[in-house]
């Protein structure tokens, strides 16, 4: 008995010793050797200070405040937080931004993520639906999820703002929020504030994530719906089945819809066809209105 227990303690101490080690790795590489933030003022570059630095023993997280002399309305702060989540060390960065005067240049963040200056190859989803590997490590401009704020064009659009990064047998997934767009360049995650529109709320807030021990795309996009979605609900399964999406925008007065499923028709098995998603906007005077009767049914084609 007394030996089964030392067995288990050890068993204890093994797994909790590799949990810390991989955290002090991943927090070491990407935030405490490398902490500065660069903005870009229009075509003015600047480092912001570090104006504190500190643990919050509350909330458990590292909080740090940068400031700029040339731009003396901005605040930034970010809220670091290290975590375990299925076997994965796991290191959060809320960014919120805040400006109390208004923005006369294009305003642009770029975060320090050391994974992105050293990897040997990089995969990520693009927008064609493709898997892709890029083994170009000097490239600058790894890939762009143009959303809200400035998108710029890469040669690479991901349609997720999740890549994974690989260097020899290890590699981290590193990601954003889905709700702007995310500029993945050399050593950086970049983001710009148009000056016509500035920060839209008075505090702005990023979600970075960067998660250790991810060696391919699916286990990359199983932790981003797991982190950074974890609040929102998971799909039904079918919903993976899907393979194809068409959405027509009123074409042909409404009757290229049709022509495309009677196209799809004769191209597609049937035994496939429910991999196929189409949709339809617009011209309801060709397919019927849609109405909502609570008498007869929820929605009803008149």
């Amino acid at each position: 008995m007394k030996r089964n227990l030392i067995i288990f303690l050890m068993l204890i101490y093994t797994v909790t010793t590799f949990a810390q080690i991989s955290y002090i790795n991943l927090a070491s590489d990407s935030l405490y050797k490398k902490n500065s933030i660069v903005i870009r003022y229009g075509n003015q570059s600047i480092k912001l200070k570090s104006e504190s630095t500190g643990f919050n023993q509350i909330s458990q997280k590292r909080e740090s405040f940068y400031v700029s002399s040339e731009l003396p309305g901005l605040r930034v702060k970010v809220l670091s937080e290290l975590f375990y989540h299925d076997n994965h060390a796991v290191l959060q960065h809320v960014l919120e931004l805040s400006s109390t005067k208004k923005l006369e240049q294009d305003l642009t963040i770029y975060f320090p993520i050391n994974t992105l200056d050293h990897f040997d190859k990089v995969l990520m989803p693009l927008k064609s639906g493709i898997i892709y590997q890029s083994d170009n490590v000097n490239d600058t401009k790894i890939a762009s999820y143009p959303c809200a704020g400035k998108p710029e064009k890469y040669a690479n659009d991901i349609a997720l703002p999740m890549i994974v990064c690989i260097a020899g047998k290890q590699g981290t997934a590193e990601m954003t929020d889905p709700y702007f767009t995310s500029l993945y360049d050399k050593g950086v995650i970049g983001w710009t504030y148009p000056k016509e529109v500035g920060p839209e709320d008075l505090i702005e807030r990023r979600t970075i994530i960067e998660a250790e021990g991810v060696s391919d795309l699916d286990e990359g996009m199983s932790m981003y719906y797991q982190t950074i979605l974890k609040e929102v609900p998971a799909g039904p399964a079918w919903m993976k089945d899907i393979a194809m999406i068409s959405y027509d925008y009123m074409s042909d007065n409404g009757k290229g819809w049709f022509r495309d499923i009677d196209t799809l028709s004769t191209l597609v098995p049937l035994a496939d066809r429910k991999k196929v998603a189409l949709c339809l906007h617009g011209w309801y005077d060709i397919v019927g209105r849609y109405c909502f009767t609570r008498k007869r049914s929820p929605v009803r084609i008149l």
